[in-house]
């Protein structure tokens, strides 16, 4: 789970915030997970990247 943190901190000074802007994104975040675990009363799972998503044709 650090590892998940860090790239994510790593993304967002990439991409030019300053370090306590890319703590406040990466707090924002958490938050967001607590909130959704909260509300859906579900454990927190880590969930590897898939990748793109498969391309399916529209008919």
């Amino acid at each position: 789970m650090i590892q998940v943190r860090l790239s994510y901190y790593d993304r967002k000074r990439a991409q030019g915030k300053r370090h306590n802007a890319a703590l406040i994104c990466l707090a924002r975040r958490r938050t967001d997970v607590i909130y959704a675990m909260l509300r859906d009363r579900k454990p927190y799972q880590l969930s590897t990247p898939a990748g793109p998503a498969p391309h399916t044709a529209a008919a």
